[in-house]
């Protein structure tokens, strides 16, 4: 990169994630500071856990002789910054060619799995150190964040913890004020994303040592609502926890009637006759 050309950052995220409002604080810090910027949304779908991709193109120098021209979307070897809030995410800009040793790679360790991954009878996730470990040879730098365990809400949506982790990799002009300032600016969830623009900030420092690894835990099952957790006695004890996952998703998907639905036909196979609740 020389100071003819534009620093390259690209967010990839699912709908739902935030990516949208981390792109809005990207953009906002960026004019906030004086850097002529440009910030586009690459098309994808953006309804819940569709794929999201965000592009950043910044100048970095405040006063041009000429005014910039910037482009709407990366090019091979083009990214200064890979930004992803999901690592599937992150490895699929690198099948793209857009992971190479003049990125930094800033990512989520853990998975959100793909329609595709959840047909599979069993587990059949794609772990994410698969995942990983292809990005930290390619990168050069990866910094590997476990975004819940840096911000302490697992159910919150991880994009302030990655702007704090983008602003502490270096690549961006940014102070640090310019970013908080951009949060205010916004105006959504101020104190909350703060406090993780905050937690992404020192863990980003630290290199995302005190995030946590990318170990993979054991396939973990849902336990059966409450009211179906009986029905499962009647069933061979090696398939009550996979079971008992089926009726807590199917529970969640529609209701209760939904889920003894799939008990009674579960009565029609060979060895499965139990009486539902």
């Amino acid at each position: 990169m020389s100071a003819a050309e534009p620093i390259t950052l690209q967010l990839s995220a699912l709908g739902g994630q935030g990516g949208g409002v981390l792109a809005g604080w990207l953009a906002e810090a960026a004019e906030t500071a004086g850097y002529p910027a440009q910030m586009t949304s690459i098309p994808g779908v953006a309804q819940r856990t569709g794929a999201t991709t965000y592009y950043l193109e910044l100048f970095p120098d405040k006063r041009p002789a000429a005014a910039p021209v910037f482009s709407l979307f990366p090019d091979a070897d083009g990214l200064d910054i890979l930004a992803a809030l999901e690592p599937m995410e992150a490895a699929r800009a690198l099948t793209l060619g857009l992971v190479t040793g003049r990125t930094t790679v800033i990512t989520d360790v853990k998975r959100i799995y793909s329609t595709a991954e959840k047909m599979v009878a069993g587990d059949g996730a794609v772990p994410a150190a698969g995942l990983i470990e292809p990005l930290r040879r390619a990168a050069g730098r990866l910094v590997a964040l476990d975004i819940a365990a840096v911000s302490g809400q697992p159910d919150a949506p991880g994009n302030a913890v990655l702007f704090g982790a983008i602003q502490a990799s270096g690549v961006l002009p940014f102070d640090d004020e310019d970013c908080r300032a951009a949060i205010r600016a916004k105006g959504l969830a101020v104190d909350a994303s703060l406090a993780d623009f905050e937690a992404g900030l020192r863990a980003g420092r630290e290199d995302g040592t005190a995030a946590g690894g990318v170990g993979e835990g054991p396939l973990v099952f849902e336990p059966a609502p409450a009211a179906l957790a009986p029905a499962l006695e009647a069933y061979p004890e090696a398939l009550r926890p996979l079971l008992g996952h089926a009726l807590a998703r199917l529970a969640d998907y529609q209701d209760l009637d939904y889920a003894r639905l799939y008990l009674r036909r579960l009565e029609t196979l060979p060895g499965f006759a139990a009486e539902a609740p």
